[in-house]
């Protein structure tokens, strides 16, 4: 029986999106996605956000998000968990983010009658499964590995 990672996110951009250059007309989006959730804690009611690392590297996708989004935008995404090892300064590090790569995964905007107009004239297309990147690409040091929440703003 094979596994399942899926993962589905709602929630608002806590900053712009980072464009990076892959080379050969090719890029990928990282986002930073803030969830909030409510609960009760001695009667009184609280809220709690989480921060989200997200990463497109689907081309139709990284090129709407990096369009279409800013920061405080309403944003929904399908991708799948991925950690990754690296070496900083002789100390292994580890990094979980959301990866969108290939035409399995979604991004979609809410509250974008920009993007939503784009939809209903027919030249928007999904993610083609040909635009699956290569095991290179995520090895190139194109993430944040800082771990570091300074720009972080809850945008709800």
């Amino acid at each position: 029986m094979s596994s399942i990672n899926i993962v589905n996110l709602c929630g608002n951009l806590t900053r712009d999106p980072i464009t990076r250059d892959l080379g050969n007309g090719r890029i990928c989006v990282s986002l930073r996605l803030a969830t909030n959730e409510k609960y009760k804690s001695n009667g009184e009611v609280k809220e709690y956000a989480d921060f989200h690392n997200i990463t497109i590297f689907s081309q139709g996708l990284a090129a709407i998000a990096q369009k279409y989004l800013r920061k405080g935008s309403k944003a929904q995404v399908f991708g799948k968990l991925e950690t990754r090892r690296y070496e900083e300064d002789g100390v292994t590090k580890y990094s979980t983010e959301v990866v969108l790569r290939s035409y399995k995964h979604e991004l979609h905007l809410h509250d974008n009658p920009e993007f939503e107009a784009l939809k209903k004239s027919g030249l928007w297309a999904p993610a083609r499964e040909d635009e699956i990147i290569n095991e290179d690409d995520l090895n190139s040091g194109l993430f944040d590995t800082s771990g570091q929440r300074q720009d972080d703003e809850i945008p709800f």
